[in-house]
């Protein structure tokens, strides 16, 4: 890893501090190998990421017993690093599935009669935002 990765880390570290600001980190690495008065590398990271917004009107509708789809909006702002995907979480049960756009299909052993809500995060490669608010709640459909 060299100075500039390193600062880079820490730059995106105080972006999840210093939300919404931009950050200007310069980064000065001495090779102390050729003495100290050696030249210096000077490097501007310009303004760091942070973790996408939340999505927003999610959606879900049962398809069978096993199969729930999740549509939803994408997020106002991606954190500046793009979203590499989607998840999506059901209440009760935890049961998550995975897209790169909506909609997110979430397949697993969903008991009939159970209400499940969903949330949606987007992740980009600093982490996961914000959950979006819940779906109506939506019952496994025995009769596809």
């Amino acid at each position: 890893m060299t100075a500039l990765d390193v600062a880079r880390t820490i730059a995106r570290s105080e972006a999840a501090v210093i939300a919404n600001q931009d950050l200007n980190v310069d980064v000065i690495a001495r090779n102390l190998a050729l003495g100290p008065n050696a030249a210096l590398l000077v490097g501007n990271l310009g303004t760091p990421v942070a973790v996408p917004g939340a999505p927003t009107s999610p959606a879900a509708v049962a398809v069978d017993t096993t199969t729930v789809n999740i549509s939803f909006t994408p997020p106002a702002s991606d954190g500046g690093a793009g979203i590499d995907y989607y998840i999506a979480t059901s209440t009760p049960g935890g049961f998550t599935g995975r897209a790169n756009k909506s909609p997110i299909q979430v397949k697993a052993a969903f008991v009939i009669a159970t209400g499940y809500t969903f949330t949606i995060k987007a992740v980009n490669e600093i982490g996961a935002g914000a959950a979006s608010g819940p779906t109506s709640q939506v019952l496994p459909n025995p009769n596809p």
